[in-house]
């Protein structure tokens, strides 16, 4: 008989993982309340999909809002060194292969706002 290995859900490791490791919420959806201006989104935006039986490629979306441009670069560098841990950590992400660096990305209607996208090997189980 064949075991079935099903992909972790990587988004939902991510928000708690980041929530631990940045001084800002960590959310999966930008909040509308006129009021938080500091948090990382994270957004689960494909990738290439699985690769074999046991690892599958994801790609993330991480946007870094916070009230200043200098603000919103700290909090996205703070985020990058945290994905970049992720192999190091106990969560079944065994490598980053590929991403973007940080990039200034205003949003038009909550202001300052750093964008990376990053491809995740994670371990199926």
């Amino acid at each position: 008989m064949t075991t079935i290995l099903n992909p972790p859900e990587v988004k939902v490791i991510l928000l708690d993982y980041l929530a631990d490791l940045v001084d800002a919420p960590v959310l999966s959806e930008r909040p509308d309340d006129g009021v938080t201006k500091r948090f990382v989104r994270v957004i689960a935006s494909g990738g290439p999909g699985r690769q074999n039986r046991i690892r599958q490629i994801v790609q993330v979306t991480i946007d870094s809002y916070a009230p200043t441009t200098g603000t919103a670069d700290d909090l996205a560098r703070a985020v990058d060194a945290a994905i970049y841990a992720l192999p190091a950590s106990t969560q079944p992400i065994n490598s980053v292969p590929w991403a973007t660096t940080p990039q200034d990305y205003p949003d038009p209607d909550v202001g300052p706002r750093y964008t990376a996208t990053y491809q995740l090997t994670v371990l199926c189980r």
